[in-house]
């Protein structure tokens, strides 16, 4: 009677354990910080419907302190959903720290079905060596820096 169960047990652990997940776009949040030494924070937050930009932080533009509500394009969310998947973004264990070389620093935050992860990296390009994670970084930045900060 043992042996029987034991088996069940196994196969049933089997299953679940290979289970190969995809990203639910629904429960998904992306919290993400521009750390910009002595011009502050600027603060954003990336949900599938919408997504909200918080300059409010912000000390060296003083014609950029608001807060902006704006949806979200559908196309773009999914490019978020592909580099996350493609870069293992919920896996990443980097603490980048480039405030004293180049003063500018992303610190994200994503929130995934109970699982959360956080991470940072630098702005500066020399520090991504292989380029690795330059596509995410270039992603980030297009809606958080500005033309006339570039």
């Amino acid at each position: 009677m043992i042996r029987p169960i034991f088996f069940l047990f196994i196969a049933l652990v089997s299953l679940v354990s290979c289970n190969d997940e995809k990203i639910d776009p629904v429960g998904l949040r992306m919290d993400v910080d521009l750390l910009q030494g002595k011009c502050g924070l600027i603060k954003m937050q990336i949900k599938k419907d919408h997504m909200i930009q918080d300059f409010r932080g912000n000390k060296c533009d003083p014609n950029i302190t608001s807060e902006y509500y704006t949806l979200f394009p559908e196309e773009r969310y999914e490019e978020l959903i592909g580099l996350i998947e493609e870069l293992d973004l919920m896996s990443l264990r980097k603490r980048d720290c480039n405030s004293c070389s180049d003063g500018k620093d992303i610190a994200v935050k994503i929130n995934y079905k109970g699982n959360t992860n956080h991470f940072t990296i630098g702005l500066d390009p020399e520090a991504d060596a292989n380029g690795k994670y330059k596509k995410f970084v270039e992603f980030v930045t297009f809606y958080m820096i500005f033309e006339s900060e570039v």
